[in-house]
């Protein structure tokens, strides 16, 4: 398994835990007493947390070994970069357009934020999904 790939598991996996935390949140009982500076506060611990953790993952493998860490993109990397994000665009302007529509039919505005929010990280977990597909299939 190559860095990059080792990369998108960590991010994956960071993404789905953290926000899969969010997003539970919000169901709960928690979920409906609490304010907006819970909300708030709460994501941004998660943005930290996932950033911290990427971090950390990827001092850890680099400190493992060096010799795989290769900082320059070759034409297979790019091809399926460009692909991953080609995936996760149109989910994305459906899930905007869909936000919008909900915004228009009366939802709140902190519920039309969390929905534009779960649609951006989904769409960020198809781009990164897709990409590790990529690598595995290659």
């Amino acid at each position: 398994m190559s860095f990059r790939e080792k990369m998108l598991w960590v991010a994956i996996t960071a993404m789905g835990l953290g926000f899969g935390f969010y997003f539970v949140t919000l169901l709960t009982p928690i979920g409906e007493n609490a304010t907006a500076d819970y909300y708030v506060g709460l994501l941004l611990s998660i943005i930290g947390i996932t950033i911290g953790a990427m971090l950390i993952a990827t001092l850890l493998l680099f400190l493992r070994d060096r010799s795989e860490v290769h900082f320059t993109e070759d034409e297979r990397d790019r091809d399926i970069h460009k692909s991953g994000t080609q995936m996760a665009y149109y989910p994305l302007l459906l899930g905007v357009w869909g936000a919008g529509i909900l915004y228009h039919h009366g939802v709140s505005t902190p519920t039309m934020l969390n929905a534009l929010l779960a649609v951006i990280v989904s769409a960020e977990m198809i781009r990164l999904g897709y990409q590790i597909y990529l690598y595995r299939k290659a």
